[in-house]
């Protein structure tokens, strides 16, 4: 096996934000219409 794929062999496919026990509730859906100035839809690395 490649020394790459070896350091990799016990890692976990997840995100690293993910690696505590403890995770934030939820917030509840929006209600009724909302207006801002910029608006970013995704949330991941890149948004």
């Amino acid at each position: 096996m490649e020394p790459h794929i070896d350091a990799l062999s016990e890692s976990t496919y997840r995100p690293v934000w993910f690696d505590y026990d403890q995770r934030p509730e939820p917030l509840p859906s929006l209600d009724g219409d909302v207006t801002c100035q910029l608006l970013i839809v995704g949330g991941g690395f890149t948004g």
